[in-house]
């Protein structure tokens, strides 16, 4: 049980209160619908399997925010700043999954309280499908004044954004699906590019469609009036919106073995605004063969239709 009444009182070691969730035909489409991936092995199930559960899905699902105990201070919000995940294998549509969440440390940076989390996203065994090590930061209006104040003075520069090499933007592939272990060092790969508009924020980042009418939730993905009152210039997406592209994306390139080997250190360098076009891509760093398979690293970001990165970051999986 949470011991604070918010989380930016929560202390290392307390924990938020558990969740328990089915994944059920319709919720798992209507995540389908606002990642704008309607694949087959999510609607109607491969190879004799079930339905299998969006990463988009799993990854939203595990955030703390899902926690009855999660709750801001009037006038935050919390935005994620980057994570480690770590797959174990994939979830199926009538599963019946939990999700635990413990603070495991918390710092402050340039007056901002970052918390680190871990989440475990389990079976009904108690067997871990998802792990993640989450770091994510208080927001706030005055927060964000105070920063535009610090950029004009010149007391803290504004970071530019960083965009794709030249280099890998000449020779960028469109990542097709079954590539397996024929993907060379030194190829670049881009998926599909994703609109991030009002319809699948909401969708996305809303809570089950079921809640009606008490849906959407109001949150700085949904309400732009909520989002500005914290300092945003309008609504956002969800880290884990685009997370679920990226990871979608290394499934179909790779296939399941991704979902039970891969690991994904990432970083959230830029927000995602409404109206914001993005585009996984990642660039083959390393090849190994190793028992039963070859093993990949990788480096990794998303970008937006500006070419500038919005997160970053590395990972490894092995295909058996």
């Amino acid at each position: 049980m949470a011991k604070a009444q918010n989380v930016i009182d929560m202390e290392p070691g307390d924990f938020f209160d558990p969740f328990e969730f089915v994944v059920t035909p319709v919720l798992n489409q209507q995540y389908c619908f606002a990642e704008e991936d309607f694949h087959p092995r999510y609607i109607t199930g491969e190879n004799g399997q079930p339905p299998m559960a969006h990463p988009g899905f799993m990854l939203n699902m595990s955030n703390a925010t899902k926690s009855a105990s999660h709750a801001m201070k009037d006038g935050y919000t919390s935005l994620q700043a980057g994570e480690v995940n770590t797959f174990y294998g994939p979830v199926y549509v009538g599963e019946k999954l939990n999700v635990t969440w413990q603070i495991v440390d918390k710092i402050e940076d340039h007056g901002r309280l970052f918390r680190f989390t871990e989440a475990k996203l389990m079976d009904e065994k108690g067997e871990v499908r998802l792990h993640r090590h989450v770091k994510s930061g208080a927001y706030s209006k005055a927060l964000a004044d105070e920063r535009k104040k610090k950029e004009g003075t010149g007391e803290k520069p504004k970071r530019p954004p960083l965009l794709v090499d030249a280099e890998h933007q000449k020779i960028m592939q469109e990542g097709g699906p079954g590539i397996g272990k024929d993907a060379e060092v030194g190829q670049v790969y881009s998926g599909a590019a994703k609109a991030i508009t009002f319809e699948r924020l909401t969708t996305f980042s809303g809570g089950p469609l079921s809640n009606a009418p008490n849906w959407p939730k109001q949150n700085q993905h949904t309400d732009y009036a909520y989002a500005k009152e914290r300092g945003l210039p309008t609504i956002c997406s969800s880290a884990t919106q685009y997370e679920g592209h990226l990871v979608a994306h290394m499934i179909d390139m790779f296939g399941m073995d991704f979902l039970t080997t891969g690991k994904l250190d990432v970083k959230l360098i830029k927000t995602v605004l409404d109206g914001d076009t993005v585009s996984p891509a990642f660039l083959i760093t390393s090849k190994e063969a190793t028992n039963g398979g070859v093993t990949y690293g990788i480096d990794i970001w998303t970008h937006n239709q500006d070419w500038q990165k919005v997160l970053i970051g590395g990972g490894s999986f092995t295909v058996r």
